[in-house]
């Protein structure tokens, strides 16, 4: 009786190449996936605050009173916002999560219920991270009450 087995699975040489090219997969592809995480940080933040600031002046035009958009804790813009009306608080967003700071050229903003702000310059929401390089956002809010988003913006 002439009996062959057959085995099935990995010589050691196989399994080794496979490892040795996982990993130099993991070495080029887990920087570039950090990257990404940290953009899309980013682009949450500056969205959520454009919309932020858009939400209280439809609330303005809406209600008919003064809306303002400030920082939860004074001048720390990163530690969260929140939107009032009337000492009321219509939406409080949350701090930023990571290493992204907020460097804004007001404390806070109030939007008029003609949807006009009571400033009589542009204000700006520059938002970054620890990396270096042209990674920044910014938010320009003009004194008509509408905004404006920038991309690619070089932080210090």
């Amino acid at each position: 009786m002439n009996m062959k087995m057959k085995y099935s699975g990995f010589t050691l040489i196989e399994l080794m190449i496979t490892l040795g090219v996982l990993s130099i997969l993991l070495v080029l592809g887990v920087p570039q996936f950090s990257n990404s995480t940290a953009n899309s940080r980013l682009t949450t933040a500056i969205n959520s605050l454009s919309g932020d600031l858009a939400f209280a002046r439809t609330e303005a035009v809406k209600r008919s009173v003064t809306v303002t958009v400030a920082a939860v804790n004074p001048a720390d813009w990163a530690g969260g916002w929140k939107v009032t009306a009337n000492a009321t608080d219509l939406r409080i967003s949350p701090a930023l999560s990571g290493n992204a700071t907020i460097a804004a050229s007001a404390a806070s903003v109030n939007f008029l219920p003609t949807g006009r702000t009571n400033s009589a310059a542009a204000l700006t929401f520059s938002l970054c991270d620890n990396r270096a390089g042209a990674h920044g956002k910014r938010v320009t809010l003009n004194p008509t009450g509408q905004t404006f988003l920038e991309t690619k913006r070089t932080c210090p």
